[in-house]
């Protein structure tokens, strides 16, 4: 799968984006901005508008607390190195599937 890039010509270009990065495949991370669908069938989109960045290999799930004080983390390996990514109060933290970066 090749890099997915919003077209910042084209102020329509939208991708698909999903909530729950899977273990093992590796993601940019950004915020979706569109919504269709119903819960648990709920589709997600991001456009040219969010920041995108790169995160790296997906490794793991993290909560810190409990309940609807906890908070969110989406950990990966980059540059060999781990490091998180916050999901947002209000959930639109979103990510889709990338190539390695082998910078």
């Amino acid at each position: 799968m090749s890099n997915i890039t919003c077209n910042p010509c084209n102020k329509n270009s939208e991708i698909i984006v999903i909530c729950k990065p899977k273990e093992g495949k590796y993601y940019s991370a950004t915020y979706w901005t569109r919504c269709t669908g119903d819960f648990p069938n709920e589709i997600h989109y991001t456009d040219y508008t969010k920041p995108i960045e790169y995160a790296g290999l997906y490794l793991r799930h993290k909560q810190i607390g409990y309940g609807d004080s906890a908070d969110h983390l989406a950990i990966f390996l980059k540059d060999g190195k781990e490091h998180e990514i916050e999901y947002d109060y209000d959930c639109k933290r979103a990510f889709y599937e990338v190539e390695p970066d082998n910078n």
